[in-house]
């Protein structure tokens, strides 16, 4: 280890050069959002320190390069032996540049500037896990509910719709009901479906702690999503997680899929209902649920009065299973009872973010491509209109979550945010295991205001009930998941949450996601009318 510090490194940088390590987009919605004396280089310094790690500043070849042209000789020459690399004919300096930067080498780069090189996370999950019980909870009204549910799926045709607000519950409701199906007969086999890879695992990980709370034997667990390769016909118990594509994918590579999977099946729970009467869809969960005495569970997280269609509703035969709030609407009933949050929606529409053919691409997908999130990410005005709206928040709210729409975009606002003076990290799944929990730590019971921006992360699992602000710049397609991004404020001071919570959505010109949010105002205005 040497004692050259890379504090004095950046001082050595121009503006220009300093631009470079914060990235040329954050620069311009730096240069629109804060004043000028802020653009300072002594100013940008700071923010390029307290944002990027020294870790991330060596991994990235453009910034590493920055950094060895601004070393002196000597430094260089300190550097490349603390690297073992030889000096060839070349300057040090290019032999430094044309040097193959392993994981080994970053790491020892990382040392060399007195810092601790942060493996990255490495998740290792199973197709198959054993689970063993202890304990149980719920809340009242998802006792009521899922009594309400099982009696409606004992009577033919055994199907029903559970319809309930986000915040409420529907998802523990749904899952006692798969554990109570699996309690009480040991061969029972229960299938849950939803569309994207992050809420499979969702359920898979809600599941697995409801059996470890109050499971009466030791059951397998099975994913079916992602890179899984499970053959799904030798299964003849347990749990499955999958996904609705990877079941699409199967089905069609063999005509005997379904049916055999079908004649194993007990119970079905599609977990974004109003996919259920969509054509490639209809056919997958219709086959699986064929047989008389399999039961069928359609989830809703729409909040607010029924927008299912008669095609929907004909398909789980008239049968809705709604809370048991005597008169009372809903939202109304779990406000007052202090489990949900009083709410304040706030819609901020962005318009021509996105081109004809990225819509197009988006109405044939199940949910908006990665590659057209990651181009929404380095939209300038785009990002120039989050940090407005998070000014807003940040002089109101003491802990705030941020879904970004990329995982370099949670980094990089995240950058702009501390330039603006505000308290923010980021998490991505790329983020090192012991510095996300020291994150998520600080959030939930240290820092007394912080802002986590995340993608990919918070959505699901994660229990923070003093976030009283969600700012969603993520557009998806899919209710459940924006149901889940809304979710992480609406805690209730009986949950251990927020009398109050804001939640604001960035709105692009994607008709599927304005229509997302069209309902959830539906929702407020519907709370509204009736107080």
């Amino acid at each position: 280890m040497s004692n050259m510090k890379i504090d004095d490194i950046i001082s050595r940088c121009s503006e220009k050069e300093l631009e470079g390590f914060i990235g040329n987009s954050a620069f311009e919605v730096l240069k629109a959002t804060i004043s000028p004396d802020i653009m300072r280089p002594e100013k940008l310094k700071q923010v390029i320190l307290e944002s990027f790690s020294i870790q991330t500043m060596l991994e990235n070849e453009k910034t590493r390069k920055m950094i060895i042209f601004k070393m002196k000789e000597n430094e260089l020459e300190k550097f490349a032996k603390f690297l073992k690399i030889e000096k060839n004919s070349r300057r040090i300096t290019n032999s430094l540049l044309h040097t193959t930067f392993t994981k080994k080498r970053i790491k020892l780069a990382v040392e060399f500037f007195g810092d601790q090189f942060e493996e990255e996370e490495t998740v290792v999950r199973k197709d198959i896990e054993e689970i063993n019980p202890y304990g149980k909870y719920l809340f009242p009204h998802q006792v009521s509910t899922v009594k309400k549910i099982q009696d409606e799926l004992d009577k033919k045709p055994h199907k029903a719709l559970l319809h309930m607000p986000t915040g409420s519950g529907k998802t523990i409701s749904a899952m006692n009901v798969v554990h109570n199906t699996l309690l009480n007969n040991y061969d029972a086999l229960v299938i849950w479906l939803t569309s994207s890879e992050e809420l499979c695992e969702q359920a898979y990980q809600e599941f697995i702690a409801m059996w470890k709370k109050s499971g009466n034997r030791p059951i397998n667990t099975y994913r079916f999503y992602g890179k899984s390769k499970l053959d799904l016909l030798k299964i003849k118990s347990g749990f499955i997680s999958a996904g609705l594509s990877k079941t699409i994918q199967q089905a069609k590579k063999s005509v005997i899929f379904l049916p055999k999977l079908a004649a194993n099946t007990n119970l079905v729970v599609i977990d974004e209902a109003h996919m259920s009467v969509a054509e490639k869809f209809s056919i997958i969960i219709k086959e699986l649920s064929r047989n008389d005495n399999t039961k069928l569970l359609g989830l809703s997280a729409t909040p607010g009065r029924s927008t299912e269609t008669e095609t929907l509703v004909e398909f789980f035969a008239g049968r809705k299973i709604l809370l048991d709030t005597g008169n009372q609407n809903p939202i109304i009933f779990l406000t007052r009872q202090g489990y949900l949050a009083e709410r304040k929606f706030r819609m901020e529409p962005i318009n021509n973010t996105l081109t004809k053919n990225d819509i197009e691409k988006i109405k044939q997908s199940i949910d908006v491509p990665e590659h057209i999130l990651k181009n929404l990410s380095k939209d300038a005005v785009r990002n120039t209109k989050i940090v407005s709206e998070m000014k807003l928040l940040y002089n109101k709210h003491k802990k705030i979550i941020m879904f970004a729409a990329s995982m370099e975009h949670a980094q990089i606002i995240s950058a702009i945010f501390v330039a603006h003076g505000f308290n923010s990290k980021y998490i991505t799944s790329k983020t090192p295991t012991a510095l996300r929990a020291k994150i998520l730590d600080d959030y939930k019971n240290g820092e007394k205001q912080m802002i986590i921006c995340n993608y990919g992360i918070l959505t699901t699992g994660f229990d923070a009930p003093q976030t009283s602000a969600v700012l969603i710049a993520r557009p998806t397609k899919s209710h459940v998941l924006y149901a889940q991004m809304v979710g992480r404020g609406m805690r209730g001071p009986k949950s251990g949450g927020n009398k109050n919570c804001e939640i604001v959505t960035i709105v692009d010109n994607i008709e599927e996601f304005e229509n997302i949010t069209d309902i959830f105002m539906e929702w407020e205005d519907t709370w509204q009318r009736q107080q």
